[in-house]
């Protein structure tokens, strides 16, 4: 992923796109401070982290300005969207939750236990797919006796 990264920064170089050379330029900086933090090499993981911080704020700032988002800025979103997470919804969620629940004992089914089934739930996440927390987290205490 990272020479992917590479690749698209150094050809939007070439074609003089400044948006793209920006954000890709932003997102490997970002990927490799978090790489740093861990003494190790940048890996995907780390440019994935990187590209799911970014995306949020991106759609912070595009969210806050409204119609005066330009045409560049929403192409960032765009671009970052290819390196970030996708987000489950609502209905993956729901049916990664039922599996965790089958596994459970009905005494095990109550609310004290939140926590426990929510890092069950965080732990399948995978490079390419994010759960969304507090969709999760309403949908379980939902179930939760």
């Amino acid at each position: 992923m990272l020479e992917k990264l590479k690749a698209e920064r150094i050809n939007a170089m070439r074609n003089k796109d400044d948006a793209a050379k920006s954000v890709l330029s932003c997102l490997q900086s970002d990927a490799n401070n978090i790489a740093k933090e861990k003494l190790s090499e940048t890996l995907d993981i780390d440019i994935v982290t990187a590209a799911d911080k970014l995306l949020v704020k991106l759609q912070e700032n595009i969210k806050m300005i409204g119609e005066r988002a330009t045409p560049d800025q929403l192409r960032e979103v765009e671009i970052i969207k290819a390196y970030a997470r996708r987000i489950l919804d609502v209905e993956e969620t729901t049916g990664i939750i039922d599996s965790i629940f089958i596994g459970l004992l009905d005494d095990e089914k109550v609310k004290k236990n939140q926590g426990k089934i929510l890092n069950l739930l965080k732990n399948s996440e995978t490079l390419n797919t994010k759960i969304d927390m507090r969709v999760a987290s309403q949908i379980v205490s939902l179930r939760l006796v």
